[in-house]
Formats: structure tokens, sequence, C-alpha cells
């Protein structure tokens, strides 16, 4: 691996180069630092040669990049869902204001504590007030997405993001409906169309995200066998894509989900009522193939679920309740009832257990403590037999 030194004013830039590219062009790789004389900028190739070999140093032709520049080209050559590229997006604004023009080679870690700083100050957001820890947490993360495909493709040598840590945030418990609360809300929803009490009772009853539900075709649903499988989402990724298909989640999110049979009779009526609609339509039918749908057969909105459910709760005065806190409730209520975690964690569709542990821990918590009421019984139990035994013996 060949190396050389240039005197550049009070610099010295040092080269090393490392074989061909793709398109048979050398790889080179500078660095400008400052020595007091040669003997010492030659110790100081040495080092660099060192971080070449170790892989920790970046390409030559990245310096004049800036990191707006970078981002662009990540978007560019990154394989990502709509949803994602649009996620990023909206980001974006912020991060370019506070670095964007910096070039990519120049970010240091007190870039990026001041930019979480900036996040933290009060007026921050365009109608006044902070933004959420959740929020600023967010923009911790893509930076250090964007930074570690940086240093991976070697345009810098290390993640400026690594070093600073992101805002903790505490997740407190979901608030979910007692049982009171939830017998009511069951009460008031039979009053309610086929369409809503067979997506709230399908969202109540398996737990699937909103999206999951909003993407069901009436293929997925097998009725003999009572279950239905998640292949899909519907995703709303604003006004540019507008509704976007994908595949859910994880991979563990694709799964194939038991659905209680009363709750397969509510969407049984709701596909006959569905059908007699399509008949009276007639060409006016958009036939989507979708469970859930609009008045034209066309796929149904996915917020339109959670404006249902808010408007509904305020009709029926009933605390706020949106779609995600249906999961929260079926999770809740299969772990009270004894269900084991794996098979919960299943149901959810969650990619690792270790994240559905975290939700409901404190559920898990509660069953915890009743292990140890039950084995103090038990030893209680077997204690007076005892006593009461010796006592039989005795006499």
């Amino acid at each position: 691996m060949a190396g050389s030194i240039e005197k550049r004013g009070d610099n010295w830039r040092l080269t090393v180069t490392a074989g061909y590219d793709g398109s048979g062009n050398q790889i080179r790789y500078r660095k400008t630092v400052m020595a007091d004389n040669k003997r010492e900028a030659e110790k100081l190739l040495a080092a660099f040669v060192v971080e070449v070999n170790q892989g920790t140093a970046a390409v030559v032709g990245t310096g004049k990049m800036t990191v707006a520049d970078f981002f662009a080209y990540w978007l560019e050559n990154t394989p990502h869902e709509v949803n994602t590229e649009v996620y990023y997006l909206r980001l974006w604004p912020r991060i370019n204001v506070a670095i964007g023009q910096i070039r990519i080679q120049k970010v240091e870690p007190r870039h990026i504590l001041a930019f979480m700083r900036n996040l933290a100050e009060p007026g921050i957001k365009a109608g006044g007030g902070t933004l959420s820890l959740s929020t600023q947490k967010k923009y911790h993360a893509a930076l250090k997405t964007i930074f570690k495909a940086a240093e991976k493709w070697r345009f810098i040598s290390a993640n400026p993001c690594s070093c600073v840590e992101a805002p903790r945030v505490k997740t407190a418990p979901k608030k979910v409906y007692d049982q009171e609360q939830t017998a009511l809300f069951l009460q008031r929803l039979d009053g309610e169309s086929l369409k809503w009490r067979a997506i709230v009772l399908l969202a109540l009853s398996t737990g699937l995200r909103r999206e999951e539900l909003f993407g069901l075709e009436w293929q997925d649903i097998n009725f003999n066998e009572g279950y239905l499988r998640v292949e899909r989402a519907a995703v709303y990724t604003g006004k540019t894509h507008g509704i976007v298909e994908k595949v859910p989640k994880n991979h563990s999110s694709v799964r194939m989900v038991s659905v209680p049979q009363n709750v397969l009779t509510v969407i049984k009526q709701y596909k006959a009522e569905q059908a007699e609609t399509k008949l009276k339509m007639g060409d006016m039918w958009i036939d989507s193939r979708k469970v859930f749908v609009s008045w034209n057969g066309e796929p149904a909105h996915p917020t339109s679920f959670t404006a249902y459910l808010r408007k509904f709760a305020i009709k029926n005065k009933l605390p706020h309740i949106t779609p995600h806190l249906l999961r929260h409730m079926a999770a809740t209520f299969l772990i009270q009832g004894g269900v084991d975690l794996r098979t919960v964690s299943g149901k959810l569709g969650h990619a690792d257990g270790r994240v559905t542990m975290q939700v409901y821990a404190h559920l898990l918590q509660s069953s915890e403590q009743q292990t140890a009421d039950l084995m103090g019984s038990i030893i209680e139990n077997a204690q007076n037999n005892k006593i009461s035994g010796s006592k039989k013996a005795a006499n």
C-alpha cells in the first residue's frame, strides 16, 4: 500500500493508494494534517496507512460533499419504502438548517450536540412550544442512521453521532379501559353500523395494527378455520403519495391470527351487506377486494378509523381511545387472562419478544406477584395439612 506526503502551505497532505474500484479507477485516501517537519509528517502518514488498512479512513473525492449533498445521495442509493422516505423527508428541514451546508467530513460531535440542544429549546415548533423527547429522539436516530451509511461507504472515518447520547424517554404504561368502561364501550358499539362494529371488534380481539386492518382483503379471512392472514399493510404517507401498500412492519408481522367466532359472525354480516351494496351500485362500484371499503368500494382510508373512534368516545362520554390503544387493550386482556408472553408477542406481530416484555412489564410484574401469593397459599395449605395430620396421629 503506497503512500506519499506533499507540503501545502503550513500543512501537509497525506495520500494513500489502495488498489482499484470496479470501474478501474485507483482508490485514493487523503488527509490534510499539521506537522512541524517532514519527519513528523511521515509518522502521521504511517498512522494514516494503518487507518486505511483498518477501513476507518474516508475515500478521497468526498471532501467537498455537504451533509445536504450526502442526504440526497443516501436517499438515491438506499432502498426505502415510500413511507420511510417520507418520514426522513419530514425530519430533514430542521437538520438541513442546522448542519446541511457543513461539509460531511467536517461534522463533529459538537455540531450534533448543538443541534440536539436546539431541538430542546422552547419555541422550536412553528406554533410555539417544545418538541417532545420522543420527537427529539427520532431526530437523533435519523442522524445516526444517515451518518452510519456515510461511515460505511467511507465518506467519513467516524460517525459523529456515536458519542452523543439520545434523549432518554420514559414510557408510561398505556391507560386502557377498565372492565366497566370496556363493557359500556361494547354496549354502545352495538348501535353502530356493521362496518364499524366489524373493524372495532376485529381490532380489539386480534390486536392488529391499524394499517394491517386496512390492508386486509377478503381472501385473507378463512371463515371455516377461524383465522386470518396478515400479509400487507395500507399506510397513509401524506398528500404526495397518498395510501401505499407495503409488507407488514417486520418479518414476524406476516402471520396467521385466530379470530373469535362471534367476531367472525359480525364480519360475515358485514360482508353480506357489502355484497348487497355492490349489486345496487352496479358499474359505479370499484372492486378493490378490500375488506374495509368506502361507500363505492374504494379502500377505506386508515385515518378514518382514528377519526371515528374520537367521535365515538365523545358521543358516548368515554375516555379518549385510538386504534393503537385497542391493540394495547387486546394484549393487556390476554396477559391478564394468563396467556404466555410468547403467544401474545406472536399475535401482535412483534419481531422480538423483548419488545412485548418492555411494553407490558407492569402487567408481568403484577402476574409475578400473583405467583408469590399462589406459592404462599400452597405452602400454607401444606403446613396446615401437616399440622392436622399430626394432631390425628397424636389422637
